[in-house]
């Protein structure tokens, strides 16, 4: 399954971002292209995965897991590599159906 993870410290802490991070990374496959915003492809419930990164949260501070379900339309202004991994890892979680993805057009910069 694919989850969409954001998350902020209140106030902002540099070691629970690195945290947060280096946990994500130990176990799952993973993309990282904005500050505080990771997608993960991850055999892990949606509760397991809360389970797992909750500790490193505390009252003031915010965590968002969103499970993705990428058979919808989206789109946004990310690097080809992003959209590519996206493509990849719905399509080898669901084979018998093609992910409704379009890599949307690069606005022209005058």
């Amino acid at each position: 399954m694919m989850y969409l993870i954001t998350y902020q410290f209140n106030p902002p802490n540099p070691n629970g971002t690195l945290l947060v991070g280096q946990n994500i990374q130990n176990s799952a496959l993973w993309s990282h292209y904005m500050d505080n915003l990771w997608i993960i492809d991850t055999s892990e419930t949606l509760e397991q995965l809360n389970a797992r990164l909750m500790h490193h949260f505390q009252g003031t501070d915010r965590l968002m897991i969103v499970a993705l379900n990428l058979w919808n339309q989206y789109t946004g202004w990310m690097p080809p590599e992003l959209w590519n991994w996206i493509r990849q890892r719905t399509t080898a979680n669901n084979p018998q159906q093609p992910p409704l993805l379009t890599l949307p057009p690069l606005p022209t910069r005058d």
